[in-house]
């Protein structure tokens, strides 16, 4: 039976046998003598080896995991949904109120989009592509609240709210005027189970303030600064506003329609068709505001007589059908 070959029979280096009294291999030729030593540097190389191949596995481990988790986290932003809108409205209807008013009343662009962000969700989305318009309509409602009451017209805010009914009315004062606010809950949703939550408001609108249309209230606006700014005719843009409210019939049912449009053409006692718009104003004759405004017409001579003519006369209620209806008044009664 064939023996084993121990390792001290044969080099370390090749494995070649070694051969009785020589101490150098006959086939790669090293000093047996030194095999000890080869052999324990060869052990440490191995060593030192396996120590890199921990460290390199343990940094690609540690590589993968934080590409992993990187990804992970990632995709959860990306996934998650974003911040609810609803709760960025404000939990008081009386604070939602007042500051929608006082941005309207700066009539600077970025108060006006904080004013069209508090109206509700609903009304954002309808009007979401048309936010310029409305805001035209917004820096109409200033302008025609400035005209009247002052650029401060903000410092006679008033708010009521009426339960007379069982729900809560929200009824805005401006001296004369009034504004009526629908408001509705955006937190927690209809239906939610009553659970404590903070309750938080939009405006789903202000019925004497139109949010619809607004493309001719641009136009006139447009040509209005054009003539004003560019040529610095202001005459000839105040001209283009009150012949655009004499004779445009867009808007003129409610009688908060009717004032908005006339009044502030009635209010320039040498804008063109002041005249027509004062006698438009015969269907609210009786509105606080209009008489306040045709009074001031009667005792301002700035004005001409025939227009303080016009304008006692509606405010009397005695002017001719035939005087009515020649300056396009369809509602004579």
């Amino acid at each position: 039976m064939a023996s084993s070959t121990s390792s001290s029979d044969t080099c370390p280096r090749c494995g070649a046998v070694r051969l009785p009294g020589r101490s150098v291999c006959i086939q790669c030729g090293m000093d047996l003598n030194s095999a000890a030593e080869f052999i324990r540097r060869r052990q440490d190389q191995a060593a030192q080896d396996s120590r890199v191949r921990m460290i390199k596995l343990a940094v690609a481990a540690v590589v993968v995991l934080a590409v992993v988790a990187g990804g992970w986290w990632l995709y959860s932003r990306l996934t998650a949904p974003g911040p609810n809108p609803a709760l960025a409205y404000p939990v008081s209807r009386a604070k939602l109120v007042r500051t929608f008013f006082y941005d309207i009343s700066t009539n600077d662009n970025t108060r006006l989009h904080q004013a069209f962000e508090l109206l509700a969700l609903s009304t954002r989305k309808k009007y979401q592509a048309h936010e310029a318009r409305v805001w035209q309509k917004m820096e109409n409602l200033n302008r025609y609240l400035a005209g009247i009451f002052g650029p401060r017209w903000i410092n006679d805010f008033v708010l009521h709210v009426s339960t007379a009914s069982g729900r809560s009315k929200y009824v805005v004062e401006i001296a004369t005027e009034q504004f009526h606010v629908h408001i509705v809950r955006e937190w927690p949703p209809a239906g939610h189970a009553a659970s404590g939550a903070v309750r938080h408001y939009g405006i789903l609108r202000v019925r004497e303030l139109s949010l619809s249309g607004g493309g001719a209230s641009q136009a006139a606006q447009a040509s209005r600064d054009v003539l004003g700014n560019l040529i610095g005719n202001k005459a000839a843009a105040n001209d283009v506003s009150g012949i655009h409210a004499a004779f445009s019939d867009a808007d003129a049912g409610q009688p908060w329609q009717i004032k908005q449009r006339l009044l502030p053409t009635v209010e320039r006692p040498r804008a063109a068709g002041v005249r027509q718009c004062i006698y438009q104003l015969w269907p609210v004759r009786h509105d606080p505001t209009v008489r306040l405004v045709l009074k001031r017409i009667v005792h301002n001579p700035q004005y001409a007589a025939d227009l303080q003519h016009a304008a006692a006369g509606v405010l009397s209620g005695h002017v001719m059908q035939a005087t009515l209806i020649a300056n396009q008044v369809t509602d004579t009664h």
